[in-house]
């Protein structure tokens, strides 16, 4: 009797554990139908079920039932354009919708796609769902550019910054590896992204991304200014060591790069202007580069005056190109 009842809770536990995989098949039936809200009630239990055995069908699931949310809104758009041209009614459309059912349609294919590369009980990798979704999918990607757009556009800024932040994700996920062509819009939306980052003080969302704009030749100067924007009033901030040095820093490798900017050098000497030895050492430095430079000697002789040094103020003010006093100063 002992061994029956063991065996008769097995059957019960297992029964329980392919009902919850029962479950999402037919949540996923109800949402390409298009009874979108009945299919996300009913399969959200599944995904965080212990006894859901395949979670990747599961998420693929929820990313399909998504997808299908934001077609149905798509397809009504495009019929518009048509209708618009033809003097016919347009259908109304919701446009958040539309734009929240392919950005989370995207999250939970990701997801999805983490469970399909877990190795099984033996050690065996045999994703089922990633060629499907890499293949049928991946070109719905510019749509979330376009979503982003939307929400900017409506000063969501919010929503925007989540929009492109994930059109950036999707093209290095494991997921999307296979598709290895320059994403020539990559560098663009990273600025877009870091310059609402910016606006909204999100420093999290500016580090994760900057270094895509400034690896864009195009983007690199623009968001070399956002990046020390950004850095300096982190600093302000936090007061903090660490933020300290990585202003510094960036101002420095802007500097480096773009030593015609006079803003660049400036923050620097600023940021020195507490360390007479270092701020001197700066200053030759420049002089170094280019004996024809003004604010080097300006700097130097200005110190040299605030310390009684008259005739090595007078010294490097004689120095200071007056050419380029003019140009600078006098325009």
């Amino acid at each position: 009797m002992r061994k029956l009842a063991i065996l008769a809770l097995a059957m019960v536990v297992s029964g329980g554990a392919f009902a919850q995989d029962k479950v999402w098949k037919k949540a996923l039936s109800m949402g390409e139908g298009g009874k979108t809200a009945e299919a996300l009630e009913m399969i959200m239990p599944a995904l965080e079920s212990a006894e859901t055995k395949d979670k990747a069908g599961a998420y693929n699931a929820l990313a399909k039932i998504y997808y299908k949310q934001y077609l149905v809104q798509a397809t009504i758009q495009t019929e518009n354009v048509a209708n618009k041209q033809m003097g016919k009614e347009e259908k109304p459309v919701d446009v958040d919708k539309m734009h929240q059912g392919l950005y989370e349609a995207f999250k939970a294919f990701i997801k999805s796609d983490e469970f399909d590369m877990q190795p099984d009980e033996k050690g065996r990798v045999k994703p089922k769902y990633r060629v499907e979704v890499s293949k049928t999918y991946y070109s719905q990607r510019p749509q979330l550019i376009n979503a982003g757009q939307y929400y900017y556009q409506n000063k969501d800024n919010e929503n925007a910054k989540k929009m492109w932040g994930l059109y950036l994700d999707t093209k290095n996920v494991p997921l999307f590896a296979d598709h290895t062509e320059v994403d020539q819009y990559a560098g663009q939306i990273a600025y877009y992204v870091c310059f609402l980052s910016y606006q909204t003080k999100d420093f999290d969302t500016y580090k994760k991304y900057i270094s895509i704009g400034l690896a864009d030749p195009e983007q690199a100067s623009a968001c070399e200014e956002i990046s020390i924007a950004m850095l300096q009033n982190r600093y302000a901030e936090t007061k903090a060591a660490e933020d300290s040095v990585a202003f510094l820093n960036a101002a420095i490798a802007a500097h480096q790069k773009y030593p015609e900017v006079q803003r660049y050098f400036d923050v620097i000497a600023r940021c020195y202007a507490t360390k007479p030895d270092v701020l001197i050492k700066f200053m030759d430095e420049e002089i170094a580069k280019n004996p024809n430079v003004v604010l080097p000697y300006l700097y130097k002789g200005e110190m040299a005056m605030n310390n009684q040094k008259w005739d090595e103020a007078i010294e490097n003010y004689k120095k200071a190109n007056y050419t380029e006093f003019r140009r600078i100063f006098l325009g």
